[in-house]
């Protein structure tokens, strides 16, 4: 195996690409993705944008055009999105302004060509006054009415 420049590739750079070869076949074959992660200091875990890094792949999920980015995935692909968070983010300010997470999830699959982004958050769980379990409980049943949802239309 050899890298852009005609130069062979060592064993380690390799197996690397193999993975990435096998991360995008993945995707690729994937007609629903569910993603559940925690928030880390207002954004995604570092796996995850490990993970994207190895599938935004030019020619391969979108191209570039002169002024422009054409998402070249499936855009009929069903994203959902679920986020556990200390905080709040719909109810303080300064929450508001930090919800990079979301912002980055949907503008990375735009570039692929998704626009379908469902977003569910269970938020609160570091906040003293409120009930953890409750909220949990409040995200799973969410969680079980969208899959109710999105299966009775994808049948």
């Amino acid at each position: 195996m050899f890298n852009y420049e005609g130069v062979q590739l060592t064993e380690k750079e390799q197996q690397d690409k193999i993975r990435q070869k096998e991360l995008l076949e993945q995707w690729k074959s994937a007609e629903a993705v569910f993603i559940y992660m925690p928030l880390h200091n207002f954004n995604v875990v570092s796996k995850f944008k490990d993970y994207i890094d190895n599938i935004m792949i030019v020619n391969e999920t979108f191209k570039c055009e002169v002024e422009s980015l054409i998402g070249l995935d499936d855009s009929n692909k069903q994203i959902t999105f679920i986020i556990t968070s200390g905080g709040e983010f719909d109810k303080h300010i300064q929450y508001i302004n930090l919800d990079f997470a979301v912002q980055y999830v949907r503008g990375i699959f735009s570039v692929l060509g998704i626009d379908k982004v469902k977003v569910i958050r269970v938020e609160g769980l570091d906040l003293a006054f409120n009930n953890k379990e409750k909220i949990v409980e409040k995200g799973i049943s969410v969680l079980k009415e969208w899959i109710d949802e999105f299966s009775s239309r994808n049948k």
